[in-house]
């Protein structure tokens, strides 16, 4: 029982320490058409309500967002086109008005086909279902081949000491490619 304790523990580690490493990754993740930004726009424009939105931007930007919503809604009586452009439009703003209220530049929205990660839609599917076993493997399963590559690596330099100073260097690089990575995974996982 203490065994599958302590596994456990690891796990969740593990997958504290994946979530803190990823923040430029989910960052992008956000600014796909399949994020949850704009799936909670789209969900507005659809109940004519602006406030599914609100929750993603600062209080002093909502003015800008719901000006941009009142566009976006004033286009749908126009036809599928103009309807489609103030879409696109109220999503860019929303989106820019979010990554603005946390001092991240914006570059544009980016096709579903764009998401950079998919550990990012196993963490929103594990919202939706309400469990993160599917999750927990997927993270673990990446970190653990992460620390295998960098230990087989350094190993591998390791063998190879005897033939000189280049290869010291060489077993050096990995060694701390190596330790880095564990120690980054531990202290992200500690990290409250």
């Amino acid at each position: 029982m203490q065994g599958r304790r302590d596994g456990v523990a690891v796990l969740v580690t593990l997958l504290l320490a994946f979530c803190f490493m990823l923040p430029s990754i989910a960052g992008a993740y956000l600014d796909t058409m399949e994020g949850p930004i704009v799936k909670d726009g789209k969900t507005a424009l659809e109940k004519a309500d602006v406030t599914p939105v609100l929750k993603w931007v600062k209080r002093e930007k909502e003015i800008e967002v719901c000006e941009a919503f009142n566009k976006a809604m004033a286009a749908r009586s126009k036809g599928p086109q103009e309807n489609a452009a103030a879409d696109r439009a109220f999503f860019e703003t929303l989106v820019r008005l979010h990554h603005e209220g946390r001092g991240n530049p914006f570059t544009g929205i980016k096709p579903a086909a764009a998401i950079p990660n998919v550990a990012l839609l196993e963490a929103d599917l594990a919202l939706e279902i309400g469990s993160s076993e599917t999750l927990e493997k997927l993270v673990s399963l990446s970190i653990a081949d992460g620390i295998r590559q960098r230990l087989a690596n350094a190993l591998e330099k390791k063998k190879e000491l005897s033939k000189g100073l280049e290869a010291e260097r060489e077993y050096a690089d990995a060694y701390i490619a190596f330790v880095e990575y564990v120690e980054r995974v531990y202290n992200d996982a500690q990290a409250k």
